[in-house]
């Protein structure tokens, strides 16, 4: 599902801020991110998401090279193969749960009720667990393959915790989706044992 080589990352020509020699992911497998703040966690996601581009070497995602296609075909491939739930949940305020499902095109195979009864909500009637649980109904709702999650579970408390990455496992489990967790919740190692450990940028720089 994905494969890195001799990734190297830097914003605007400066030190690098990521490298990864090598790294690969099985397809429907779970891998959690940890590291250090500023080690490049999230940095990294957007790097498989193709949201930004390495300054070298290669990421190949369901064996496209994504540094291979324009921008709007980034996009593309993006909306038909990833779903991302970034730190902030970006729901659109104005409108409902179930209507920001809607925004994605379908919802088709994922039930309703997996964002409880609330579908009628405004996100600012909704807990955070409960928005967090509606980002990763959208992120999931065109059925991708890999699906990228941004320290999903940092701002939950362990009753909500436990229910998102629930969610998480079984929704990716369910629709045989590949997932990657950029986390420093330690709550989360017992239920995905696999980690990625990325260093501190100066030992990155040192390297």
């Amino acid at each position: 599902m994905i494969r890195i080589e001799q990734l190297r990352f830097g914003y605007s020509g400066g030190p690098d801020v990521l490298r990864l020699p090598q790294f690969a992911l099985e397809a429907e497998s779970n891998i959690l991110v940890v590291g250090p703040s500023g080690c490049g966690k999230t940095t990294l996601l957007h790097l498989i998401a193709g949201l930004l581009l390495p300054s070298s070497g290669s990421i190949i995602v369901d064996g496209q090279d994504l540094s291979a296609l324009s921008s709007h075909e980034r996009d593309r491939f993006r909306g038909r193969h990833i779903g991302i739930v970034l730190q902030q949940f970006h729901l659109l305020p104005t409108l409902t749960a179930l209507q920001n499902l809607l925004v994605a095109q379908s919802i088709a195979g994922l039930p309703v009720n997996r964002v409880d009864e609330r579908v009628d909500a405004y996100p600012h009637q909704l807990s955070v667990g409960q928005q967090q649980r509606v980002a990763i109904a959208r992120a999931l709702v065109n059925r991708p393959k890999l699906l990228l999650a941004d320290e999903p579970t940092s701002n939950l408390d362990d009753e909500a915790c436990a229910s998102v990455i629930d969610l998480l496992l079984s929704a990716t489990q369910q629709h045989a989706v590949s997932l990657v967790i950029a986390t420093h919740d330690t709550r989360l190692k017992s239920k995905i044992p696999r980690q990625l450990a990325l260093p501190r940028r100066a030992e990155q720089q040192a390297a």
